[in-house]
Protein backbone atom coordinates (compact mmCIF):
# COMPACT_ATOMS: atom_id res chain seq x y z
CA UNK A 1 0.00 0.00 0.00
CA UNK A 2 1.16 3.74 -1.09
CA UNK A 3 2.49 5.45 1.54
CA UNK A 4 2.79 3.15 4.07
CA UNK A 5 6.05 2.99 6.79
CA UNK A 6 6.37 -0.33 6.81
CA UNK A 7 6.26 -3.09 4.25
CA UNK A 8 3.72 -5.97 2.78
CA UNK A 9 6.59 -8.21 3.72
CA UNK A 10 6.56 -7.37 7.34
CA UNK A 11 2.94 -8.04 8.11
CA UNK A 12 3.01 -11.31 5.88
CA UNK A 13 5.86 -12.45 8.67
CA UNK A 14 3.90 -10.70 11.73
CA UNK A 15 0.95 -12.93 11.23
CA UNK A 16 3.14 -15.83 10.56
CA UNK A 17 4.91 -15.31 14.13
CA UNK A 18 1.76 -14.73 15.70
CA UNK A 19 0.71 -17.05 18.40
CA UNK A 20 -2.95 -18.53 17.45
CA UNK A 21 -3.74 -18.32 21.70
CA UNK A 22 -3.32 -14.87 22.00
CA UNK A 23 -5.96 -13.19 23.66
CA UNK A 24 -7.60 -9.86 24.55
CA UNK A 25 -7.08 -10.17 28.46
CA UNK A 26 -6.39 -8.19 31.27
CA UNK A 27 -5.63 -4.65 31.65
CA UNK A 28 -5.53 -3.61 28.33
CA UNK A 29 -9.01 -5.58 27.84
CA UNK A 30 -9.85 -3.62 30.57
CA UNK A 31 -9.01 -0.22 28.86
CA UNK A 32 -10.47 -1.45 26.01
CA UNK A 33 -14.06 -2.45 27.23
CA UNK A 34 -13.93 1.19 28.36
CA UNK A 35 -13.52 2.00 24.73
CA UNK A 36 -16.26 -0.14 23.24
CA UNK A 37 -18.63 0.54 25.87
CA UNK A 38 -18.49 4.67 24.74
CA UNK A 39 -18.03 3.81 20.96
CA UNK A 40 -21.34 1.09 21.38
CA UNK A 41 -23.77 3.02 23.12
CA UNK A 42 -27.23 2.64 21.99
CA UNK A 43 -26.25 0.14 19.53
CA UNK A 44 -28.89 -2.29 18.38
CA UNK A 45 -28.33 -6.15 17.79
CA UNK A 46 -27.90 -6.74 14.29
CA UNK A 47 -26.10 -3.49 13.12
CA UNK A 48 -22.74 -4.02 11.33
CA UNK A 49 -19.38 -3.64 12.51
CA UNK A 50 -16.54 -3.71 10.10
CA UNK A 51 -12.80 -3.34 11.69
CA UNK A 52 -10.10 -2.56 8.96
CA UNK A 53 -6.58 -3.74 9.43
CA UNK A 54 -7.94 -7.14 11.19
CA UNK A 55 -5.43 -9.44 10.69
CA UNK A 56 -5.51 -12.50 13.85
CA UNK A 57 -8.59 -10.24 15.16
CA UNK A 58 -9.27 -10.56 18.76
CA UNK A 59 -11.46 -8.13 19.00
CA UNK A 60 -14.28 -9.01 16.08
CA UNK A 61 -15.60 -11.76 18.40
CA UNK A 62 -15.62 -9.87 21.40
CA UNK A 63 -18.00 -7.22 19.62
CA UNK A 64 -19.94 -9.78 18.20
CA UNK A 65 -20.49 -11.17 21.52
CA UNK A 66 -21.10 -8.29 23.76
CA UNK A 67 -22.81 -6.09 21.45
CA UNK A 68 -24.74 -8.33 19.62
CA UNK A 69 -23.73 -6.96 16.30
CA UNK A 70 -22.54 -8.50 12.83
CA UNK A 71 -19.02 -8.31 12.04
CA UNK A 72 -16.77 -8.39 9.08
CA UNK A 73 -12.99 -7.39 8.66
CA UNK A 74 -10.54 -6.15 6.18
CA UNK A 75 -6.85 -7.00 5.32
CA UNK A 76 -4.38 -7.71 2.77
CA UNK A 77 -2.86 -10.62 3.80
CA UNK A 78 -3.99 -13.89 3.67
CA UNK A 79 -2.67 -15.44 6.47
CA UNK A 80 -3.97 -12.95 8.75
CA UNK A 81 -7.22 -13.02 7.05
CA UNK A 82 -6.80 -17.24 7.73
CA UNK A 83 -6.60 -16.30 11.37
CA UNK A 84 -9.38 -13.41 11.56
CA UNK A 85 -11.59 -16.37 9.98
CA UNK A 86 -10.07 -18.74 12.94
CA UNK A 87 -11.07 -16.93 15.74
CA UNK A 88 -14.48 -15.98 14.63
CA UNK A 89 -15.32 -20.05 13.83
CA UNK A 90 -13.45 -20.95 17.15
CA UNK A 91 -16.24 -18.95 19.26
CA UNK A 92 -19.25 -20.35 16.64
CA UNK A 93 -19.27 -17.01 15.19
CA UNK A 94 -19.74 -15.96 11.65
CA UNK A 95 -18.21 -12.85 9.85
CA UNK A 96 -17.12 -11.76 6.50
CA UNK A 97 -13.34 -11.61 5.93
CA UNK A 98 -12.26 -9.62 2.89
CA UNK A 99 -8.59 -10.13 1.85
CA UNK A 100 -8.34 -6.91 0.18
CA UNK A 101 -6.75 -3.39 -0.32
CA UNK A 102 -8.37 -0.50 1.73
CA UNK A 103 -7.39 1.91 -1.04
CA UNK A 104 -9.11 -0.41 -3.72
CA UNK A 105 -12.64 0.32 -5.17
CA UNK A 106 -14.12 -1.55 -2.85
CA UNK A 107 -17.67 -0.81 -4.51
CA UNK A 108 -20.06 -3.67 -2.45
CA UNK A 109 -18.68 -2.12 0.56
CA UNK A 110 -19.11 1.46 0.59
CA UNK A 111 -21.94 2.61 2.87
CA UNK A 112 -22.12 -0.63 4.18
CA UNK A 113 -21.49 -0.74 7.76
CA UNK A 114 -22.72 1.08 11.13
CA UNK A 115 -19.80 1.22 13.26
CA UNK A 116 -15.84 1.01 11.18
CA UNK A 117 -12.87 0.28 13.50
CA UNK A 118 -9.05 -0.01 12.81
CA UNK A 119 -6.33 -1.05 16.07
CA UNK A 120 -3.24 0.22 15.58
CA UNK A 121 -3.60 0.92 12.04
CA UNK A 122 -3.16 4.42 10.92
CA UNK A 123 0.01 5.63 12.59
CA UNK A 124 1.96 2.98 10.07
CA UNK A 125 1.46 5.89 7.34
CA UNK A 126 3.29 8.80 6.35
CA UNK A 127 -0.24 10.89 6.59
CA UNK A 128 -2.86 9.05 8.34
CA UNK A 129 -5.75 10.95 6.84
CA UNK A 130 -5.58 9.07 3.87
CA UNK A 131 -7.02 5.53 5.64
CA UNK A 132 -9.09 7.31 7.80
CA UNK A 133 -10.74 8.86 4.56
CA UNK A 134 -10.72 5.31 2.83
CA UNK A 135 -12.42 4.22 5.46
CA UNK A 136 -15.32 7.33 5.37
CA UNK A 137 -16.49 5.30 2.40
CA UNK A 138 -17.66 2.12 4.21
CA UNK A 139 -19.83 3.92 6.77
CA UNK A 140 -23.53 4.08 6.55
CA UNK A 141 -24.90 7.59 6.84
CA UNK A 142 -24.68 8.56 10.43
CA UNK A 143 -22.03 5.54 11.17
CA UNK A 144 -18.79 5.91 13.78
CA UNK A 145 -15.46 5.75 13.80
CA UNK A 146 -13.14 4.36 16.16
CA UNK A 147 -9.37 4.33 16.10
CA UNK A 148 -7.31 3.13 18.53
CA UNK A 149 -3.09 3.29 18.28
CA UNK A 150 -0.28 3.02 20.78
CA UNK A 151 1.02 6.22 22.71
CA UNK A 152 2.95 7.52 20.02
CA UNK A 153 3.12 10.88 21.16
CA UNK A 154 6.57 12.11 20.96
CA UNK A 155 7.29 12.93 24.94
CA UNK A 156 5.58 9.98 25.93
CA UNK A 157 7.25 7.15 28.16
CA UNK A 158 6.00 4.80 25.35
CA UNK A 159 8.30 6.78 22.85
CA UNK A 160 10.85 7.36 25.31
CA UNK A 161 11.61 3.30 25.72
CA UNK A 162 10.93 2.07 22.38
CA UNK A 163 13.65 4.33 21.51
CA UNK A 164 15.78 1.98 23.59
CA UNK A 165 14.25 -1.12 22.94
CA UNK A 166 13.12 -1.01 19.60
CA UNK A 167 14.34 1.90 17.55
CA UNK A 168 13.72 0.03 14.03
CA UNK A 169 10.23 -1.02 15.39
CA UNK A 170 9.71 2.63 16.25
CA UNK A 171 10.33 3.88 13.00
CA UNK A 172 7.85 2.31 11.38
CA UNK A 173 5.37 4.40 13.49
CA UNK A 174 4.19 8.11 12.49
CA UNK A 175 4.93 10.07 15.76
CA UNK A 176 1.46 11.97 16.65
CA UNK A 177 -0.08 13.65 19.24
CA UNK A 178 -3.93 13.19 20.46
CA UNK A 179 -4.82 16.48 19.35
CA UNK A 180 -2.59 15.56 15.90
CA UNK A 181 -4.79 12.37 16.20
CA UNK A 182 -7.93 14.16 16.06
CA UNK A 183 -6.45 17.22 13.33
CA UNK A 184 -6.17 13.78 10.97
CA UNK A 185 -9.49 13.18 11.50
CA UNK A 186 -11.18 16.22 11.26
CA UNK A 187 -8.34 16.56 7.83
CA UNK A 188 -10.25 13.26 6.54
CA UNK A 189 -13.84 14.66 6.39
CA UNK A 190 -14.95 13.95 10.04
CA UNK A 191 -16.07 15.78 13.50
CA UNK A 192 -14.39 14.32 16.84
CA UNK A 193 -16.69 13.01 18.88
CA UNK A 194 -13.67 12.52 21.26
CA UNK A 195 -10.05 12.02 21.35
CA UNK A 196 -7.50 11.42 23.82
CA UNK A 197 -5.16 9.55 25.94
CA UNK A 198 -6.55 6.29 27.55
CA UNK A 199 -5.02 4.18 30.13
CA UNK A 200 -1.49 4.14 32.02
CA UNK A 201 0.88 1.90 30.71
CA UNK A 202 3.73 1.12 28.02
CA UNK A 203 3.05 -1.47 25.14
CA UNK A 204 6.86 -1.86 23.95
CA UNK A 205 8.60 -4.40 21.55
CA UNK A 206 12.17 -4.79 21.60
CA UNK A 207 13.69 -5.15 17.91
CA UNK A 208 16.34 -7.54 18.89
CA UNK A 209 15.87 -10.20 21.64
CA UNK A 210 18.95 -9.56 23.55
CA UNK A 211 19.37 -9.50 27.68
CA UNK A 212 20.05 -5.94 28.08
CA UNK A 213 17.29 -4.96 26.08
CA UNK A 214 14.67 -7.32 27.77
CA UNK A 215 15.74 -5.78 31.03
CA UNK A 216 14.92 -2.64 30.42
CA UNK A 217 11.82 -3.54 28.67
CA UNK A 218 10.79 -5.06 31.64
CA UNK A 219 11.99 -3.03 34.55
CA UNK A 220 10.57 -0.08 32.88
CA UNK A 221 6.89 -1.74 32.25
CA UNK A 222 7.25 -3.49 35.79
CA UNK A 223 7.64 -0.03 37.43
CA UNK A 224 4.65 1.57 35.70
CA UNK A 225 2.70 -1.00 36.26
CA UNK A 226 3.11 -0.74 39.96
CA UNK A 227 2.14 2.48 40.24
CA UNK A 228 -1.14 1.95 38.24
CA UNK A 229 -1.77 -1.29 40.43
CA UNK A 230 -1.29 1.05 43.70
CA UNK A 231 -3.76 3.59 42.24
CA UNK A 232 -6.46 1.11 41.57
CA UNK A 233 -6.01 -0.62 45.31
CA UNK A 234 -7.02 2.94 46.29
CA UNK A 235 -10.34 2.76 44.43
CA UNK A 236 -8.45 5.04 41.77
CA UNK A 237 -9.36 4.40 37.97
CA UNK A 238 -6.03 6.13 36.31
CA UNK A 239 -6.38 8.91 33.72
CA UNK A 240 -5.10 9.03 30.49
CA UNK A 241 -2.16 11.33 30.56
CA UNK A 242 0.69 12.37 27.78
CA UNK A 243 3.50 11.05 29.68
CA UNK A 244 2.18 7.78 30.78
CA UNK A 245 -1.05 6.90 28.69
CA UNK A 246 -1.23 3.48 27.41
CA UNK A 247 -3.24 3.81 24.32
CA UNK A 248 -5.00 7.01 22.13
CA UNK A 249 -8.51 6.72 21.19
CA UNK A 250 -10.60 8.52 18.55
CA UNK A 251 -14.55 8.18 17.95
CA UNK A 252 -15.33 10.69 15.74
CA UNK A 253 -18.45 10.95 12.98
CA UNK A 254 -18.73 11.79 8.86
CA UNK A 255 -19.70 15.48 9.25
CA UNK A 256 -22.63 15.08 7.09
CA UNK A 257 -24.10 12.57 9.95
CA UNK A 258 -26.17 14.24 12.27
CA UNK A 259 -24.59 16.04 15.04
CA UNK A 260 -23.38 14.33 18.32
CA UNK A 261 -22.71 16.85 21.21
CA UNK A 262 -18.30 16.20 22.08
CA UNK A 263 -17.65 14.08 25.35
CA UNK A 264 -14.26 14.75 27.35
CA UNK A 265 -11.59 11.82 26.88
CA UNK A 266 -12.15 9.49 30.24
Amino acid sequence: MAGTLTTDAYWQNHWDGTSASRRCAGYYERVMSRIFDEFFQGARQGRSCMEIGCGDSIHLPLIARRYGLSVAGLDFTENGCRLATQRLHEEGLDGAIYQRDLFGANDDLQAQFDFVVSFGLVEHFDDPSQPLAAMRRLLKPGGRLLTTMPNVSPGSLHVFFQRLVGPKILAMHHLMTAGDLGRFHERAGYRVVSCGYRGMGLNNECDTNTTGRRAVLRISCDGLRVVRKSLEMVGVWPRGYHLTGLMMACIAEPVDSPTTPATHPV
